[in-house]
């Protein structure tokens, strides 16, 4: 079902609960890393590989994979601290931000908020404070990477726009102001990702990433790592509700797929009950199996436009929005 080199079999043990590498078959060094780098789970990786004896690397392998560590573990923890102080800057102006994904995620189902790998600072902002959140960036430093004066015309009710993204004065990351999370689901309300102290509610969080993975067709394993840190974190998630608000939005396949891939490729530990539901679609196993075969070469081999556009249509179970997809498709990619 995924792919089985020595290296990928390596990465799926590690992504376990107990995972046991010390007999497994050694991978290639540079493939090993290459794969951890692309789908964004090197310092999970890694986390492991310190965790356990072994001799995976020559010398300059060792050398290469630790300068990677430590530049992504310094990446994400610059980050986390920008984050922190623009939260700070919003709020002295009273302006509503909240943040999700990136270091937030990180630290409440990694227990890190540098183990995550991420490149971007994600704002979720109400639509009448955007202008002010842009308007701060801009006075930071941050380049907008977009026309100021199309802002308002995204802004609008039906807008296929969700995002502005601007660009730190380093270039080293990104800021995403998003107003909406998934403009063009048809109506169907967004999760409700709030990362409060209270932590918010996991089952949004949980519906959020499953959103989120089939918004990127899963071509990176680190959703399908989300997706296990979310479940492995929740004291008595209610299965039931869960599937309640899926079947509501109209995102029940989603959930499946999203479930199904952390449950294969890292182990996840479902209910019974549970697995019964996934598999009761037979859609569902085919749709894993098709993100796959582009997991060898994630950054480089993206599927076709209308590989994306069959893909996000067989995941939609309701006739509704399989055809409001098709209308909306043309003028603004309908997932994201």
């Amino acid at each position: 079902m995924f792919p089985d080199s020595p290296a990928w079999q390596l990465i799926f043990e590690a992504l376990k609960l107990s995972p046991d590498i010390a007999n497994l078959e050694h991978p290639d060094e540079n493939e090993l890393l290459a794969l951890c780098r692309d789908h964004g789970i090197l310092l999970v990786i890694n986390q492991v590989l310190n965790n356990s004896q072994h001799n995976l690397f020559s010398e300059s392998g060792q050398n290469q994979w630790r300068s990677e560590v430590a530049a992504y573990t310094l990446l994400g923890l610059t980050m986390h601290r920008e984050l922190q102080r623009l939260l700070s800057r919003f709020a002295i102006a009273d302006v509503s931000v909240e943040p999700f994904k990136g270091s937030v995620l990180s630290e409440r189902f990694y227990g890190d908020p540098a183990m995550r790998m991420f490149t971007d600072i994600d704002l979720l902002v109400p639509p009448k404070d955007v202008r002010n959140v842009v308007d701060m960036l801009i006075d930071d430093g941050y380049l907008h990477m977009f026309e100021l004066e199309a802002l308002s015309g995204w802004l609008r009710p039906g807008s296929q726009v969700n995002h502005c993204v601007l660009k730190h004065p380093s270039g080293s990351w990104l800021v995403e102001v998003h107003w909406q999370l998934f403009a063009a689901w048809r109506r169907i309300p967004d999760p409700i990702v709030t990362m409060g102290t209270d932590g918010g509610d996991i089952l949004e969080m949980l519906l959020y990433l499953c959103f989120h993975g089939a918004a990127h067709w899963w071509i990176r394993l680190k959703w399908v790592v989300d997706i296990n840190y979310c479940v492995k974190s929740a004291q008595d998630l209610d299965w039931d509700e869960l599937f309640n608000r899926a079947h509501k939005r109209g995102c029940v396949r989603v959930v499946r797929v999203g479930l199904l891939l952390a449950q294969v490729t890292c182990g996840l530990k479902l209910p019974e009950n549970v697995s019964v539901e996934i598999t009761s679609d037979p859609k569902v196993i085919l749709l894993a199996k098709r993100v796959a075969c582009f997991w060898l070469h994630p950054t480089t081999e993206q599927p076709s436009l209308l590989w994306k556009f069959c893909y996000l249509l067989a995941c939609r179970e309701r006739f509704s929005d399989k055809l409001g997809m098709i209308l909306d498709y043309p003028l603004k990619r309908s997932f994201s």
